[in-house]
C-alpha cells in the first residue's frame, strides 16, 4: 500500500511538524498543487464548513479545504 503524507497550510507545530509546512508566507491551494500537480490532476476542490463544540456556551467555526486528487 502506498504511503500517504498529509501536508496542511497551518503554522501550528502542535499540528504539523514544521517540515511539512506548504508555501512560505501564504500558503495556499496553488502551492499544493505546484507540488502535487508533476504526478497528480485536480479534479476537484471545495470548502468544508465545521463547528467544533468545545462546551455549551462556546463554539468554534472554520472552513478546510477538502480536494481529490487523481494519479496521472
Amino acid at each position: 500500500m502506498a504511503q500517504v503524507r498529509l501536508a496542511t497550510f497551518t503554522r501550528l507545530e502542535d499540528c504539523t511538524p514544521p517540515e511539512l509546512w506548504l508555501g512560505l508566507e501564504r500558503p495556499g491551494i496553488e502551492d499544493l498543487t505546484d507540488l502535487l500537480s508533476p504526478h497528480f490532476e485536480l479534479p476537484f476542490s471545495k470548502d468544508l464548513p465545521f463547528v467544533i463544540r468545545e462546551h455549551a456556551g462556546k463554539f468554534q467555526y472554520g472552513v478546510a479545504l477538502g480536494t481529490r486528487w487523481i494519479r496521472r
